[in-house]
């Protein structure tokens, strides 16, 4: 097998950075630790390069970039059409920036991001849930961010602001909303929203033991199917 090493040193791509030019590396390393594919890794430091020039451009420095930046510099990007004709689709130059806001907090050029404690139930249970998916799991930042999307979308549609009650929970509802996020996805997308949902639910099952009929559930679970199975516990008299 040979390992491919994705390098900065080039003086001029280093220039067109801006004042992002001695956190390229930084960003290198960060995305070769979670064992990126060497192509991902340049498209990631191209937008890396593209962000340190907008930071230019409004005379902003390494110590100025923060969520708030970034997702400023996000929200400016033209959005692409998707296969649908919608618009949407993040350009290359706005997407993996995450990782650079992580390894510069890592490596010290930025404070580590002051996060308010889980306030909500919801809040909590996730919150919960990605640290299994990373200390349990062992599940790369990217999988963790898909998985935990469709987890807090679940939640949305399953309680939306009201307690969270994982008793009552039906297979209906998991269905309902595996079809309904596939229809909106094309291509291989469309077998994300069951993906994500199944390894919820054997957390909830195998780690947090809070739905009954765990039997019928772990059958429906092996089978790879989205289609209506028996209800996870019965309606409440």
């Amino acid at each position: 097998m040979t390992t491919t090493t994705v390098v900065v040193s080039d003086r001029n791509t280093r220039r067109k950075a801006g004042p992002l030019a001695g956190c390229l590396d930084i960003l290198s390393t960060e995305l070769r630790a979670q064992r990126y594919a060497s192509e991902t890794i340049r498209i990631y430091l191209a937008a890396a390069k593209a962000f340190g020039r907008w930071l230019s451009r409004h005379q902003l420095g390494i110590d100025d970039v923060s969520e708030s930046v970034l997702q400023r510099y996000i929200a400016n990007l033209k959005r692409l059409q998707d296969a649908s004709g919608r618009k949407g689709r993040l350009p290359y130059t706005g997407i993996g920036l995450r990782h650079l806001l992580r390894g510069l907090r890592q490596s010290g050029l930025l404070e580590p991001q002051r996060e308010a404690p889980p306030s909500t139930e919801a809040e909590r249970w996730l919150d919960g849930y990605e640290q299994h998916l990373d200390r349990v799991l062992g599940r790369a930042s990217a999988t963790r961010q898909k998985y935990l999307y469709f987890a807090k979308q679940f939640l949305i549609s399953y309680c939306g602001t009201g307690p969270l009650d994982w008793s009552c929970l039906r297979a209906t509802a998991v269905t309902e909303f595996v079809q309904r996020e596939a229809e909106r996805r094309r291509g291989f997308g469309r077998k994300a929203p069951a993906t994500a949902i199944r390894v919820m639910l054997r957390y909830l099952i195998v780690e947090v033991k809070c739905l009954a009929g765990s039997k019928q559930l772990f059958q429906w679970l092996g089978s790879g199917s989205m289609l209506p199975y028996p209800a996870i516990c019965p309606r409440r008299k």
